[in-house]
């Protein structure tokens, strides 16, 4: 009887063992095999994310040149070099690069031989082979390539796995990602502790307990330093925010905002009481206009969206660019100036409008004093009709030649003032040259052509004086002492 007695027990604590040994052994099994992969979608999703602050820098660099401040040169070499000091990861080796949509490699940091070559022409069959992967898989718009490449500057050949996106209006090829050692690494790490859970499993079903309990609050503090890994990834990219002059404002798919730079702590109150809150799916730009405690500011505002690397939106990054100076030049246009009846540009009494809000043009700007050679002539020869159209061709050829954001005033009789915000003395020579050369034709009136020359000078701020009316003075004698020299010249 005893022995009945006990056998039913044991059978049913062999049977409830059994069940609990079969579910611990179906958890471990689930875990084990799924967290590769959760620590591969981490990793790609941490590339993709650094991916999209590098083509926020990018484009930065895009919207200076597009402003005008920045030439097309300088504004690509300063973006490359920018890129090419960006590093991260566990050693702070990894890296990004740039191809060209036609194989010319742009940035690397380790393969600054290979810069501005055709991969075609690098006699390395390695590179080679990765960069026609990599441009297939741009053309095919994958998010992802895999590849053979070397591991940072050594000549190990390692398996890479990069995040790439295209940048088109510079036709780049953008990409980072991890050597498959660095992925191992981190999957073996907490795989190998699972393993062991699993092994000791077999034995006594107290001690697979216990074991059971050691190993996983092992593994749960593996984890929680590779969340804290990827924390500290985390406050890299801050840092790399908090260091871009520009606000920039991260939201989630709920257009809430979830994370900003200092810059952008300066309009967030007047922003968040905004209603027209943008969530993009898509790349697009708009204006903003905001009331802050500097002022009423005009921002242009690109809102990018963040996708994940099943390409599912996440949320959108927002980057604010000032254009107040610009905007303002506008409305003064539109609302505010009176205009000169002849030329159609303001006229002398606007400049008062001017003086006292001229720190908006800038750190640095640029004043420039116009004439035409031998007007007076042109007056007592044909007229003072034919010398009206000269005045009018001559400032519409000037204001097809400048920026939106320059403005261009009739000072009186046949002398014309261009005041460039955000502009060096270079830039405005560089404009002079362009508008002689727009000059190069002559002017027909009625069957008679008039060559039509003229002498300019240039001040710049604050080199040349500490306000707008001491800056028009020194662009003044600079006109003379330019007439003085000699017909269609410059003086400074």
């Amino acid at each position: 009887m005893a022995k009945r007695y006990f056998t039913k027990p044991l059978i049913f604590v062999i049977l409830v063992g059994f069940c609990i040994a079969t579910l611990v052994l179906y958890v471990i099994w689930n875990v084990f095999s799924e967290t590769s992969d959760i620590i591969k979608q981490n990793m790609l999703q941490e590339a993709n994310d650094k991916l999209n602050l590098a083509l926020i820098l990018v484009n930065q660099y895009y919207e200076k040149y597009a402003s005008g401040s920045l030439d097309l040169t300088t504004a690509q070499e300063k973006a490359k070099e920018h890129i090419q000091s960006l590093f991260y990861g566990p050693e702070n080796r990894d890296y990004f690069w740039i191809l060209s949509k036609d194989g010319l490699l742009v940035a690397h940091p380790y393969l600054k031989d290979y810069i501005d070559k055709h991969y075609t022409e690098v006699d390395d069959p390695i590179f080679r082979k990765a960069v026609a992967i990599i441009l297939q898989a741009a053309k095919e718009n994958k998010p992802y390539v895999k590849y053979e490449f070397y591991k940072y500057q050594s000549k190990e050949l390692e398996e890479k796995v990069s995040a790439i996106k295209v940048f088109e209006p510079w036709g780049w090829i953008v990409g980072t990602g991890y050597y498959k050692t660095t992925l191992l690494t981190k999957i073996r790490s907490i795989q190998g502790n699972f393993m062991t859970a699993t092994a000791i499993f077999f034995g006594l079903v107290m001690t697979l307990y216990l074991a059971f309990l050691i190993q996983y609050r092992l593994a749960s503090r593996q984890l929680s330093e590779l969340f804290q890994q990827k924390g500290e990834e985390a406050d890299r990219l801050r840092t790399l925010i908090e260091t871009m002059p520009q606000p920039v404002a991260l939201f989630d798919n709920e257009c809430k905002l979830s994370y900003f730079n200092k810059a952008y702590s300066e309009i967030q109150n007047s922003e968040q009481s905004n209603p027209q809150i943008v969530c993009c799916s898509e790349p697009e730009t708009f204006e903003l206009k905001l009331r802050t405690s500097s002022g009423l500011r005009y921002y242009s505002v690109r809102c990018i969206p963040v996708l994940n690397h099943r390409n599912e939106k996440v949320g959108s990054i927002r980057l604010y660019n000032d254009i107040t100076t610009e905007k303002l030049q506008i409305i003064f246009w539109q609302d505010m100036a009176r205009q000169d009846p002849l030329t159609k540009v303001a006229n002398r009494h606007t400049l008062e409008e001017l003086m006292d809000s001229f720190s908006q043009l800038g750190h640095e700007f640029s004043v420039i004093m116009m004439d035409i050679d031998g007007f007076k002539m042109i007056n007592d020869t044909y007229g003072h009709l034919v010398g009206d159209r000269v005045l009018s061709y001559f400032a519409e050829v000037i204001k097809n030649s400048i920026r939106k954001d320059v403005f261009f005033i009739r000072y009186g009789g046949d002398e014309f003032l261009l005041i460039m915000p955000n502009a060096p003395a270079e830039i405005a020579q560089n404009l002079i040259e362009r508008i002689r050369q727009s000059f190069e034709k002559p002017l027909e009136i009625d069957e008679t052509e008039i060559k039509i020359n003229f002498c300019a000078g240039i001040a710049t701020f604050p080199k040349d004086g500490k306000n707008l009316r001491e800056l028009i003075d020194r662009a003044d004698k600079a006109l003379y002492m330019a007439k003085f020299s000699g017909k269609n010249s410059t003086g400074y």
